[in-house]
């Protein structure tokens, strides 16, 4: 039941002193009179440590009844979202390397159990050109790499009883 205008107090927050709202911001917030809109900036916010963090400043035109027009910034600290962010950062370098590793050492170990047979049957194929007809291969499992053995296997035998036939000749 107050007669004429009410003023309100342009306060502050302790501890939000050093936050500087930019030109272009007060003057966005100015503006929004003729066309309503929430305009916003970057900041650092200072802390005890002497250490800034990451923080946002909203602001907006408030028109309060019988007071007029007043400017009205809020501030956000984003010290735990960008916590929570270097968090997962971490997480997913880490969880990065881990598959990388994961992955060359799967690699590494199909590589050696296919390029094993086949280099020992590549050797030994050399042995048998070179004239040691007694050369074999030994036979493991029934995949693909066992069928090549067993297939060296038989050419070498079939080879060693052709030269040996053609001996007895």
């Amino acid at each position: 039941d107050q007669e004429g205008p009410t003023l309100l107090e342009s306060r502050q927050s302790p501890g939000f002193e050093e936050i500087a709202i930019s030109a272009e911001l007060e003057a966005a917030v100015a503006t929004e009179a003729e066309s309503p809109q929430v305009a916003w900036q970057s900041v650092s916010i200072p802390r005890g440590d002497d250490q800034r963090g990451p923080g946002l400043v909203v602001g907006s035109r408030l028109s309060v009844p019988q007071a007029g027009q007043y400017a009205l910034y809020i501030v956000y600290d984003l010290s735990d979202v960008q916590q929570t962010l270097d968090f997962v950062q971490l997480t997913l370098f880490g969880g990065s390397a881990v598959i990388v590793l994961l992955i060359g050492l799967i690699t590494y170990f199909i590589v050696r159990l296919v390029v094993g047979p086949v280099r020992s049957v590549a050797e030994a194929s050399e042995r048998l050109a070179a004239g040691k007809l007694e050369q074999r291969v030994p036979e493991r499992g029934e995949d693909e790499l066992a069928t090549l053995a067993q297939s060296f296997n038989r050419m070498a035998d079939s080879m060693q009883a052709q030269i040996d036939r053609l001996g007895e000749l």
